[in-house]
Parts: structure tokens; C-alpha cells; sequence
């Protein structure tokens, strides 16, 4: 069959925002090549839209796909000469969805299935055959079923803990208490039972795998621990306390990722590894022999690097960069405290910095990966304000070491705001 290319219905130069070049290079050998290749075959169009639905870990499917367009299938299925052949498919589909559907038992599936088939119509064909295909899988599909489900038992091997299974809500979740610890809050003697435990949950999400976790950290434990979850493809979503008067201090990160289930896993374990290797002690604490009335550091040396003018009071050289949001219809900045600041102390060969940082949510892994690879201590990731668009947080720090070494650091952080 004759496929003809045909022109694109806008200039990609007026669209603003978009590679002309990056438009045109997809145009051209994604849907340009796609109406080539299908112009040598014989098969009708809507079969490979059929096949197209199929998933893409089957071999049919990935043949398919370096073969042909989405675009290419739409526009072939809005071609008259294809109607009657497409009303045939429909009707020969509907029927086998109806049968299967009843036949899983399900008369509530089936119910729903025939309501929503009753609403199909051509132009949605490519739509149609996605829902048949979903509500079949899950239907009459037990090998795609057992696809979908965790491997547990590679979970605990590679996380070095065990777990269980909450089959209602397909959620696998691996626990680690921390009985190596004795903390008492407010004179109670907490146990494991009471809070005191790291765990990992892991669900399916569609092709991938979702990871959710909490880990339950001494303060000289928590920023080594940050290391290897963010050098091993996990995210650090929050840090903080869950009590008050505990003795030792107990903090909370939050961990999380999506992905390959046995990578995750890995990385899971290798978090798990490091609270191990760093209990009892081995953890870090940066000190420094400092006071702000001795403060003799050169301010100039940071503003060269940093890039931003501060102010030096009490013995404290500060920098302050202001961010925007909105709250209530209304622009919130750098006076509300929507900013990114920096004290520092001492002198240029050994000076403390402290400080706070503003970022939107798809900020947040940069900015940590680049404080961490500077040495620079994370001590609370958290929020100040809610109901703000854009989502707004707050990250706390501190560093030891000299005004270049700690300029460099927050500067390196900075620039990937910037990206």
C-alpha cells in the first residue's frame, strides 16, 4: 500500500520554547521513515495499531516499535478507504472482550466492560484497543499478572532484611528495627515497637518499580547515610525529628525512587549496610574551635565566588538570595522569607557556615548531591508554608572548613537551580 508524508500543519521556527532543529529531526526520521517502511508492507494499518498496544517487553512489540510512528497510525486512521475493515475489527474485538470478561467470573467487569464498549466509536479506535487490551490482561492474563508481581524473596536477599506482603495493596515492605540503640524520651525507654525502625516499601507502578522508605538515624549517622542513598539512585525526600526530648537525638530521612526493582533494592540494602557500619559511634561530627567575636575572614574571597554581595554584623558574614512564589493569589519573596541564605564564621583557612535553602521540589536532588559532594553537612529538609504554587522547600546545612572550600560548595548547589 502507497503512504504518502504528509506537511506539518505549523512552522516549528515560530514555536517558542522548541528546537526547530529537534521538530524537524523527529518529523523527518521518526514519521518520515515510519510512512517509508510501511509503504514495503502488505499488513493493514489497523492491525499494527492492534499490535502496537501489546506490551512492550514482548518481541512482536519491540520489532514494531522501531518500525512505526504513533503519528504515522493516527493519520492512516483517519483514512475513509479503512472504515469498513476498522467497524469489522471493532465488532469482532467487543464480542471477545464481553466473553473473556464474563469468563474471569467478574459480572461486575463484564457489566462495565459492555457499558464502556457501548460509547466506542471510530475516530477513538487507538484508545478502544488500549482499554480492551488493559481489561483483558487483567481479566484473563495470568501470565502477565504474575509479570507485574515484586520478586520478594530478591527484595530480602538484596536489602539484607525481611519482609512481608500486604497483598491487598500489592505492597512489599522490608524492616530493620534498630535495637543496637537505647534512647529514652522524656525519661520513657523507647523499643523498635515505638518508632524506632528503618524500613523500605516496594509496590509495582505500571512497567516499573516504586520504593518508599524511612530511616531512623543518630545525628553523626545521617549525612553518610544521605551519601549512599543519593550516590545509588535513591532520592532523600525529607529529613527531620519525630520526637522531642529524646535522648540520644534520633532523626528521620525519608527516602524514596523509582525504577528497577532489583536496583532499588540493591541500593535499599546498601543504605541499610552504611547505618549498620556507622552505629555505635562511627558516624561524623564536623568540629570546629570557633567564636563569631574573632571573626576574621576576608569577605571579598566569597563574593568572588559566590557571585552575590552580603553583609558582615556581629562577627557574622551573610549572604541572602531571595526566591518568589505565590501564596493566596498573591507574590511572596525574599522579605517573606522566600530565600536562600548563608552565614559564615572564623577565618579563611577554617570558618563554619550555616544556612538555609530555597528550591522547588525538582530541585531538591541536585542541590543535595552537590552540598554532599562538597562535604557539606544536611541537617533538615522539610517545608515552611503550604498552599504555595510553585511547591516551595526548605533545606538547613552546615560546614566546616575554609571560605573557598565552603563559597565553591554552595555555588556548585546554586548552579544547578540554574539548570
Amino acid at each position: 500500500m502507497k503512504y504518502e508524508i504528509k506537511l506539518l500543519s505549523c512552522d516549528p521556527s515560530e514555536l517558542k520554547g522548541l528546537s526547530e532543529k529537534l521538530i524537524l529531526s523527529h518529523y523527518q526520521n521518526n514519521y518520515g521513515g515510519a510512512v517509508k517502511r510501511w509503504t514495503c508492507t502488505s499488513i493493514p494499518i489497523i492491525w499494527i495499531t492492534v499490535l502496537m498496544q501489546l506490551p512492550t517487553w514482548m518481541p512482536l512489540r519491540r520489532t514494531l516499535t522501531g518500525k512505526t510512528s504513533s503519528a504515522f497510525i493516527a493519520q492512516q486512521l483517519e483514512s475513509p478507504d479503512l472504515a469498513s475493515e476498522t467497524w469489522v475489527f471493532m465488532k469482532i474485538v467487543k464480542d471477545q472482550a464481553r466473553l473473556m470478561a464474563r469468563a474471569s467470573n467478574n459480572d461486575e467487569r463484564s457489566l462495565n466492560m459492555e457499558k464502556s464498549m457501548k460509547k466506542v466509536h471510530f475516530p477513538v479506535m487507538g484508545g478502544f484497543v488500549a482499554f480492551v487490551y488493559l481489561a483483558l490482561a487483567g481479566a484473563a492474563s495470568p501470565g502477565l499478572a504474575a509479570e507485574r508481581k515484586l520478586d520478594a524473596a530478591k527484595i530480602e536477599q538484596l536489602t539484607g532484611a525481611k519482609g512481608e506482603l500486604n497483598e491487598k495493596e500489592g505492597v512489599f515492605t522490608v524492616r530493620v528495627p534498630r535495637t543496637d540503640l537505647q534512647v529514652t524520651t522524656a525519661g520513657v525507654k523507647m523499643n523498635p515497637a515505638m518508632g524506632l525502625t528503618s524500613y523500605a516499601a516496594f509496590m509495582k507502578a505500571g512497567a516499573k518499580t516504586m520504593v518508599m522508605g524511612d530511616t531512623t538515624l543518630l545525628e553523626d549517622q545521617v549525612n553518610p547515610v544521605m551519601s549512599v542513598a543519593l550516590e545509588n539512585g535513591l532520592e532523600v525526600t525529607a529529613l527531620h525529628n519525630h520526637f522531642f526530648w529524646d535522648s540520644p537525638k534520633v532523626m528521620f530521612m525519608h527516602i524514596g525512587g523509582m525504577g528497577d526493582d532489583a536496583k532499588l533494592a540493591s541500593a535499599v540494602g546498601k543504605v541499610f549496610a552504611k547505618i549498620k557500619e556507622t552505629s555505635g559511634g562511627k558516624g561524623q561530627i564536623p568540629k570546629a574551635d570557633l567564636d563569631p567575636a574573632k571573626t576574621s575572614l576576608d569577605p571579598k574571597n566569597i563574593e568572588g565566588i559566590m557571585g552575590v554581595k552580603g553583609q558582615m554584623g556581629s562577627g557574622v558574614y551573610k549572604i541572602t538570595i531571595g526566591r518568589t512564589t505565590k501564596m493566596h493569589g498573591h507574590e511572596v519573596g525574599n522579605a517573606m522569607g522566600i530565600n536562600t541564605w548563608a552565614a559564615f564564621v572564623g577565618s579563611d583557612q577554617q570558618a563554619v557556615v550555616d544556612g538555609d535553602f530555597v528550591m522547588l521540589e525538582k530541585e531538591l536532588q541536585s542541590v543535595l548531591k552537590a552540598l554532599r559532594g562538597a562535604g557539606i553537612n544536611v541537617v533538615a529538609i522539610h517545608n515552611h508554608i503550604e498552599t504555595e504554587s510553585p511547591r516551595i522547600v526548605f533545606l538547613h546545612y552546615w560546614g566546616v572548613g575554609s571560605t573557598t572550600d565552603l563559597a565553591k560548595g554552595l555555588k556548585a548547589a546554586l548552579d544547578t537551580q540554574k539548570k
